[in-house]
């Protein structure tokens, strides 16, 4: 908080701008990438097209009972919290003409992974080496849910919900030879992808880009696809 005024705009509290590190660098930057999500594609991704255009990253979040609405968000510069809500819940007919941006959106994703290898000595120089391992992913919440512009991209970008877990197969072998004063060896693997996600450039018929308007701004779009 850097100041309180009061309704007078009277200046009540100063910040005496002392600042230590509460977290590692690299942590509290993994953890901004993650929240940026929340304005580009998540439950505060409206603020975009209300024309707030800054690198942010912020939460959301609501109390028991819907009573409150929070959303505490900052840039590098400032940090901002937003409370809406009432004192008691409020059903029934006071909630006609309320605003539902999303729909209910509930799965499951599941996959069975894992690898099995074996390894042959032929004598006691030589070895047959053989692997095979299947791995999976499901979506992320940006594939699925994105419906907005970027902040760092600067495109609107699209998801899907329909989207199936990637899967991966590899199947990987090789000869390794080993002695006294050497060690060596030679492999080679391949690779299958399944249901594999990728980010598309959506384009005009006569091929220039399809752009999406937020905020009065026309956008380059780019959509998810399987």
């Amino acid at each position: 908080i850097e100041r309180i005024d009061d309704q007078d705009h009277r200046p009540v509290y100063r910040s005496a701008h002392i600042s230590v590190p509460a977290l590692d660098p690299s942590a509290a930057w993994m953890t901004s990438q993650l929240m940026e999500e929340v304005l580009t594609s998540g439950t505060a991704a409206s603020a975009r097209s209300l024309g707030f255009r800054l690198p942010a990253a912020g939460k959301t979040g609501t109390t028991n009972d819907y009573k409150d609405a929070w959303f505490v968000g900052y840039t590098s510069t400032m940090t901002c919290g937003v409370w809406v809500g009432f004192d008691q819940p409020v059903t029934g007919i006071d909630t006609v003409g309320a605003d539902r941006p999303f729909t209910n959106y509930s799965t499951s994703f599941s996959g069975v992974t894992g690898s099995l290898g074996f390894s042959y000595a032929v004598n006691t120089n030589w070895a047959l080496k053989l692997n095979y391992a299947r791995g999976y992913r499901a979506p992320n919440i940006s594939e699925i849910s994105a419906n907005g512009v970027h902040p760092g991209t600067g495109f609107y970008q699209v998801g899907n919900y329909q989207f199936k877990p990637e899967f991966s197969d590899q199947l990987d072998g090789g000869v390794a030879f080993a002695s006294k004063s050497l060690n060596a060896g030679v492999s080679m693997f391949v690779n299958k992808i399944d249901n594999y996600i990728y980010n598309q450039r959506l384009a005009t018929s006569n091929g220039g880009d399809s752009l999406s308007v937020s905020g009065g701004q026309n956008y380059p779009t780019y959509q998810f696809k399987q």
